[in-house]
């Protein structure tokens, strides 16, 4: 995922405000939307992401969890998980959790792997509990409460270079 893909669908999707980027690491994804105008917050969890994040020239840099950054329920305009949903044992919790802190014009913007057939040691070492296809992400996008205003498949290009290195 490049933070481009993520800048363009946001244009084409624009937030009613601030996107505040949970679990956005070194803040890669956050700083692009920052240069292309987007206010942004990095939420991160790790104290080492969230201080790259902030050498990166982000601020707000908040260290924490989505439940222990503080926010109130129905105070966030936007927020994107970007690479994240798949790192977390009840994707469906986080959502649920996440859809009572949007306001109700808030918008999720969200990138995760796809294809569970491309599967490798890659995900295990990099901590992933899943991968998603169109159907699987949307019942649990839609189950969590979330309205699907579209989705598509970033890379789909590179899905046979990727199957052909593998094997």
């Amino acid at each position: 995922m490049t933070s481009a893909h993520v800048v363009e669908t946001v244009r084409r999707f624009p937030p009613s405000g601030t996107i505040v980027d949970i679990g956005g690491g070194n803040g890669f994804v956050a700083r692009g939307l920052a240069q292309a105008g987007f206010p942004t917050v990095v939420v991160e969890p790790g104290p080492v992401g969230a201080r790259n994040a902030a050498a990166r020239g982000l601020d707000p840099v908040v260290c924490a969890t989505l439940d222990d950054a503080g926010f109130l329920p129905g105070t966030l305009p936007a927020a994107g998980m970007f690479d994240v949903l798949e790192h977390l044992a009840d994707d469906h919790a986080v959502l649920t959790s996440l859809a009572r802190l949007l306001r109700p014009d808030g918008r999720l913007y969200l990138t995760v792997p796809a294809y569970s057939w491309l599967w490798s040691d890659d995900d295990v070492l990099t901590g992933h509990h899943r991968r998603y296809t169109r159907g699987s992400l949307t019942r649990v996008v839609e189950g969590a409460g979330f309205v699907l205003e579209t989705d598509t498949y970033l890379f789909a290009p590179l899905v046979l270079p990727i199957l052909l290195l593998r094997s």
